[in-house]
């Protein structure tokens, strides 16, 4: 029969997935018509916490949010399809800052499936991938939003990418 189910929450169209942390669910909801929202749940009861929601209206390829956010003690971190990349108090529930990683780095039309990929927390730093013809990867001060540094463009098309952490050689490397 499976595992018991403890409680459901409606939800929409999408691909991204939960994250756990603390006793709580945080979640990137969508709504085509309206924009993004974070939802964050209490991991027993399945209650709505709180939410925090922003303007990005329009439709993808496929329906719906496309990535996890990610967690970082007093902080969470979300990507939208449209490039909205934001830091969230988890205490205030209000954006800490905000950047656009796909204009900010001279994207043009957005990929038909819009940008898609998990920020990545690495120490004191917070690395995203634009994959735009300014800047392949990124790494911001993950608690002011002060971009570090950011590599050259990469060749070929946007994808679906998340940038990972892994050693070589004894040697730390971001890679995607």
């Amino acid at each position: 029969a499976g595992p018991e189910v403890l409680w459901t929450v409606p939800v929409g169209a999408g691909f991204g997935g939960p994250a756990v942390s603390e006793g709580k669910v945080y979640l990137l909801d969508r709504d085509e018509k309206v924009g993004d929202k974070l939802r964050v749940f209490d991991l027993a009861t399945g209650k709505e916490l709180w939410s925090f929601a922003y303007d990005a209206p329009g439709g993808f390829m496929f329906a719906g949010s496309r990535t996890t956010p990610t967690v970082d003690g007093e902080r969470v971190y979300i990507s939208g399809p449209l490039g909205d990349l934001y830091c969230i108090s988890t205490k205030t529930q209000k954006p800490v800052w905000h950047k656009n990683i796909w204009k900010d780095f001279g994207g043009g039309d957005l990929p038909r499936w819009a940008v898609v990929q998990h920020p990545l927390v690495y120490g004191e730093l917070l690395i995203v991938a634009p994959q735009t013809p300014q800047a392949g990867v990124v790494a911001y001060d993950k608690l002011t939003g002060e971009m570090k540094w950011k590599s050259a463009p990469l060749s070929g098309n946007a994808g679906y990418v998340s940038p990972s952490v892994i050693k070589i050689g004894g040697e730390e490397h971001v890679v995607q």
